[in-house]
């Protein structure tokens, strides 16, 4: 090896036989060996890093899978509280159609836009024997009841009577009432701009008995 100008070992090859390529080779061949300890080292986390990941995987598929199971459990355990479908007792003498006695087409669009939410003659679809979108629409329909019940009008003082036809002009007016939803899965609420406006300008122009 002495007698070449260059080392034949790759990593020195292009270092001169000057006394400095006998130390490099010298120790290249006393620390081998540490090549090979990097290699198993970074194979080493290679595979904690693999392992790692695995358990992080099998961890979240775990979850995932809880998730699963629990929603599963709940909607089956759901379907044991239905909600009470009873509507109460409805008195002619009181129900607001009856005692302002509309124009028919009037009449018409009040009981389809209003009735189901805001009186005593709830028509509840299919899909409200099912939780928990059963319970959403019997809270909508307490709270649509508690706040204006065209079943209870005649209990209404002749204040409280104009009132809540101003609160329905500007319900319509402002695109409040009805809702986007109740309109798109009822065919029967779904009427033109011109009909709406009717019905507004009704509620609005109404000498209330």
């Amino acid at each position: 090896l002495k007698s070449h100008k260059f080392c034949i070992y790759p990593k020195f090859s292009l270092i001169k036989n000057n006394g400095f390529d006998n130390y490099a080779t010298n120790n290249f061949f006393k620390n081998k060996n540490f090549f090979y300890k990097i290699k198993s080292i970074n194979f080493k986390n290679y595979l904690y890093q693999f392992e790692n990941k695995k358990i992080k995987n099998l961890s979240r598929s775990n979850y995932d899978m809880n998730i699963i199971i629990f929603l599963i459990a709940f909607l089956g355990l759901a379907q044991f509280l239905n909600i009470d479908k009873n509507n109460p007792k409805v008195s002619s003498s009181l129900d607001f159609l009856a005692v302002e006695n509309p124009p028919h087409n009037i009449s018409k669009m009040i009981k389809n836009e209003c009735y189901d939410c805001h009186s005593n003659e709830t028509n509840y679809p299919w899909y409200t024997d099912y939780a928990p979108i059963s319970w959403w629409i019997k809270s909508n329909i307490n709270g649509g009841r508690e706040y204006f019940n065209f079943s209870e009008w005649g209990t209404l003082s002749v204040k409280e009577k104009t009132a809540k036809m101003q609160a329905c002009f500007e319900a319509l007016e402002e695109e409040e009432m009805p809702v986007l939803l109740y309109i798109m899965m009822h065919e029967e609420a779904q009427f033109s701009s011109a009909q709406n406006d009717s019905l507004m300008n009704w509620f609005k122009n109404i000498e209330v008995k």
